[in-house]
């Protein structure tokens, strides 16, 4: 079976490219982390923020047995083929990620790579993760300092960072089912129980 960055190099995935696109790679960090539920039947994955469609279709290939389902705020987004589904939803939609949730039963794991505003990623976070089974991640935690990008977050407004910190709180006081949160650069995971 191929790894991640021979099947992103395939499709083209700026994540799985750091010879391409240096510092924007994930590669190393989604094949550790993605290995061990590669071949699960059924899986169901939901990626926030779709471009081109490049990592749905990784994600269909690595991914083997996998359901997945993209949402993106922009129409020319969506695409459909086997065993992908999208939809124009924003990711601070409350009502259509609940109604998404409602149709799919939750998600095993997610994937955040949408808008990179925090007000957005805040909202999808505290919708989501009640109904994410094995993984949540959120990728681009940079673009939550004003400093190094006032086009996301805003001085003085809570940032997604600030929103993770309040995830480790309930996770050291066992208020949720958080299991493990791993901060990478630039990337979070929070491993359901």
């Amino acid at each position: 079976m191929q790894n991640f960055r021979e099947i992103g190099k395939k499709f083209g995935a700026t994540k799985f490219q750091g010879d391409v696109y240096p510092g924007q790679t994930f590669e190393s960090i989604y094949d550790d982390m993605f290995a061990p539920f590669r071949l699960y039947n059924p899986l169901k994955i939901l990626e926030i923020g779709i471009q081109e469609g490049c990592s749905l279709k990784v994600w269909k290939e690595y991914f083997p047995y996998a359901q997945i389902v993209g949402i993106d705020n922009d129409i020319s987004s969506l695409f459909e083929e086997e065993r992908i589904t999208t939809y124009l939803i924003d990711q601070s939609d409350e009502k259509k990620l609940r109604d998404l949730l409602e149709r799919y039963k939750g998600f095993d794991i997610v994937i955040d790579d949408g808008g990179h505003f925090s007000t957005k990623q805040i909202v999808s976070l505290e919708i989501l993760i009640p109904h994410t089974k094995y993984i949540y991640c959120i990728e681009d935690l940079d673009t939550s300092y004003p400093e190094i990008h006032p086009e996301f977050s805003k001085e003085g407004e809570k940032t997604i960072i600030m929103a993770l910190k309040d995830v480790v709180d309930f996770a050291i006081l066992e208020k949720n089912k958080i299991k493990r949160i791993e901060f990478r650069k630039r990337f979070c995971a929070i491993y359901c129980s």
